[in-house]
C-alpha cells in the first residue's frame, strides 16, 4: 500500500457523504466542556448511548454536567435541541481500548419526539 504525502488529513469518514436533512434522527452531536467529542444516538427519549472512551478519562466516567449534546440537526450551527445530562453509566468491564467500549447517559428530562427526532 502507498501512502501519499501530499494527501490532506481528514477528520471525516473515508468515502462518506454529508447527511441528508432528517435522515439520520436519532444521532447526536456529544459534547464536552464545549468541545465535539464523539457522535452518539438516542435509544429511548430519556437515554443515549455513546463509546466508553468518550467519556471515562481513568476509572471512572467523568461528571455528568460537563457534557452536553445537540440532536435534531445536520447543521452544526443550525438550530438544534441542547440536552443535558444527569447519569453516566459504564460498562463494569470497560478499562481502556474498545473492549466493552459502551456507555449509556441518561438525559436529564426527556427528549420530545418529533418528525426531525
Amino acid at each position: 500500500m502507498m501512502v501519499d504525502p501530499d494527501e490532506k488529513i481528514s477528520s471525516r469518514v473515508i468515502g462518506g457523504r454529508d447527511a441528508l436533512e432528517r435522515e439520520f434522527p436519532w444521532m447526536v452531536s456529544l459534547h464536552y466542556q464545549g468541545q465535539f467529542v464523539c457522535s452518539s444516538f438516542l435509544i429511548i427519549p430519556t437515554v443515549l448511548m455513546t463509546a466508553a472512551h468518550c467519556v471515562v478519562f481513568g476509572r471512572a466516567p467523568e461528571d455528568p454536567k460537563h457534557y452536553n449534546a445537540f440532536i435534531g440537526t445536520t447543521n452544526r450551527d443550525g438550530p438544534e435541541t441542547e440536552i443535558k445530562f444527569s447519569k453516566i453509566m459504564a460498562h463494569a468491564q470497560y478499562g481502556s481500548g474498545t473492549e466493552f467500549d459502551i456507555v449509556l447517559m441518561k438525559l436529564d428530562k426527556r427528549v420530545t419526539l418529533n418528525d426531525g427526532i
